[in-house]
């Protein structure tokens, strides 16, 4: 691939693949799954009503997913989420037993975490009334590449060790856009010296 005088004028870094974890929470009611920790110590229950309290009697919090052992928690009788509050429900021996407020499984050794898990929560009836789905993705994105004033020679000879079969954009005077599906190399800096570029191979 050869480069033009501005196509050449930039540097090259490497760029991590992006990680991304995508929430999508959904509740029937007032009742919604407010949070899972990250380390599946606990999951927090909210009542969102600002008037009425919710009785959880028989109702059960479950969670499975990729990576993450099935669990399951089933509230007491008479167990009632106030207006406006929550509930911190945790695995065994990471938090307390103290109602309303805090309840601790006897069964859940951990909610677990990993690429993939639901979790919801179910009536007495087995309707499911909330719901959280957490999911992590990794993808490649678009990067916009300032120019910069680095030697053409330098940046030539890099793509062609790389045997990069790349396309390019031009989109205004000073920018550009540099895509590849297999390298994740892109200039982002305007004002490094062409002295100071290090080899950051893959």
């Amino acid at each position: 691939m050869n480069l033009s005088n501005r196509e050449a004028n930039l540097s090259l870094y490497e760029l991590p693949m992006i990680q991304k974890k995508i929430l999508q929470r959904k509740c029937k009611g007032q009742v919604s799954i407010k949070r899972i920790d990250p380390k599946g110590e606990y999951i927090v229950i909210e009542n969102t009503c600002i008037k009425k309290p919710v009785v959880l009697t028989n109702w059960t919090l479950k969670r499975r997913g990729v990576d993450v052992p099935s669990n399951s928690f089933k509230f007491e009788k008479h167990f009632v989420l106030h207006p406006n509050k929550s509930v911190k429900i945790f695995a065994k021996d990471k938090g307390r037993n103290y109602p309303p407020h805090e309840l601790m499984s006897e069964t859940v050794k951990n909610w677990g975490n990993g690429t993939y898990a639901y979790t919801s929560l179910v009536n007495h009836l087995n309707e499911e009334r909330a719901s959280l789905l957490e999911k992590i993705e990794h993808y490649e994105r678009e990067i916009q590449v300032p120019v910069n004033r680095i030697d053409k020679d330098r940046i030539q000879n890099r793509l062609d060790e790389l045997d990069l079969d790349n396309k390019i954009n031009l989109e205004q005077d000073f920018e550009f856009y540099f895509e590849h599906k297999n390298y994740n190399e892109a200039c982002i800096n305007d004002d490094i010296d062409s002295n100071e570029i290090e080899d950051h191979s893959i």
